[in-house]
């Protein structure tokens, strides 16, 4: 059985990532465990699943802060690998508080890189670096859902394509939501404001919007060369379970 550690940000990437597993492997192949860190405590949270005999079992860390993925994971991996893991990988948003001081309200590519390059350099001094992974979601994760452009006509039928982009003035079949908004997480706010919803990153909306995701979705995310960090997350998870 491979074993795998994801440490992500906060319970919007938890959630995301453990009905993400759902639609990619499985189900009779999976198991996973969702836990917290509180401290330097980890406490496990609602919703493990176990097939009987599973081939792959994720364990799934939320680290409650998006400048604690590096760290959490640089704090772990040792221990983690010496009981038998396979392989670490983070997911955290692009956008902080320190990249907005940097560049408020302006997507900045030389800035970006610069975020990455300091977690790589990181993960490169330590052992095992070749099984440890870091993945930022470009500026958010809701970039992702985003470029999932049918999720929304699911919620509500009146959420189509055509209707979003008379209300709102764009078409998400035709733009790259990783690269135009600065805070993705804002604009799924507005589109789900025009049926009156909002979105407040709760887990009740989190977990409405994931888990009616199917693989097709994630085939549109990646259309016409979009959601550049999406694919470099789905290619990680792919190279796991083929």
């Amino acid at each position: 059985m491979k074993k795998i550690a994801v440490f992500v940000e906060g319970q919007s990437e938890l959630i995301f990532f453990r009905n993400y597993l759902f639609k990619v492997i499985d189900n009779s192949r999976l198991k996973f465990e969702c836990v917290k860190l509180y401290g330097e405590k980890m406490h496990k949270v609602r919703h493990p699943f176990a097939s009987p005999n599973p081939d792959y079992y994720f364990l799934i860390v939320d680290v409650g802060n998006d400048s604690r993925v590096t760290s959490a994971i640089k704090e772990r991996a040792n221990n983690l690998f010496q009981k038998g893991y396979d392989k670490i990988l983070g997911i955290r948003d692009m956008y902080c508080y320190e990249y907005d001081r940097r560049s408020p309200n302006t997507i900045n590519e030389d800035i970006s890189k610069k975020f990455i390059e300091a977690s790589v350099n990181i993960i490169n001094s330590l052992d095992n670096s070749q099984k440890i992974f870091i993945i930022f979601s470009i500026m958010e994760l809701e970039a992702w859902f985003l470029g999932m452009y049918n999720i929304f006509e699911k919620i509500d039928t009146r959420l189509s394509v055509e209707f979003i982009e008379n209300q709102l003035k764009y078409n998400l079949k035709d733009i790259d939501p990783q690269n135009i908004f600065y805070k993705p997480s804002r604009e799924l706010d507005r589109i789900l404001s025009l049926i009156g919803l909002r979105y407040d990153k709760s887990f009740s909306i989190v977990e409405k919007i994931t888990f009616i995701m199917e693989h097709e979705d994630f085939i549109n995310a990646l259309e016409n060369g979009r959601c550049k960090s999406f694919y470099i997350f789905n290619q990680q998870i792919q190279a796991i379970i083929n």
